[in-house]
């Protein structure tokens, strides 16, 4: 309850009010605080990983004929998420899912292919499509002048 000091209401304090109505926080001291664990070893160094990333010899084994998005963005210098993108708009290298968790997984092969298609596409790369060997086009209806 509240009671009235000269006409204004103040709250009760915790002194007035009876022991069973105090909060937990009132009546409770503090804990005293855990002991702390000690800290974890230091993992001993790992082993280089082989890179993945190499193009294959000429016996391709499983690990070197297949990458993974992140791989196969890294062998293609564009980030994972770019690969993601591109696979879910259905452009970009050719992808598949492998194994029962259903992993992205692309083939050297058809990346290397993937960037031949690219290559052959841009006029830079490719000499037949570059404008600048053409000969200028005249407008058939373009006014010579009268």
């Amino acid at each position: 309850m509240l009671r009235t000091i000269e006409g204004v209401r103040q709250p009760r304090s915790a002194e007035s009010v009876p022991f069973q109505c105090r909060a937990a926080w009132q009546t409770t001291p503090t804990p005293a605080p855990r002991p702390r664990r000690p800290p974890m070893p230091a993992r001993p160094p790992s082993a280089p990983k082989p890179s993945s990333i190499q193009v294959p010899d000429s016996t391709p084994t499983t690990r070197q004929a297949f990458l993974s998005v992140k791989d196969a963005a890294e062998y293609l210098g564009l980030s994972p998420h770019t690969l993601y993108v591109w696979r879910h708009r259905r452009n970009g290298p050719p992808s598949f899912r492998m194994g029962s968790r259903g992993r992205v997984m692309y083939r050297i092969e058809a990346l290397d292919a993937w960037i031949r298609e690219q290559e052959q596409a841009d006029s830079r790369s490719n000499t037949t499509l570059s404008p600048l060997g053409a000969a200028p086009q005249r407008r058939s209806d373009y006014a010579t002048g009268a």
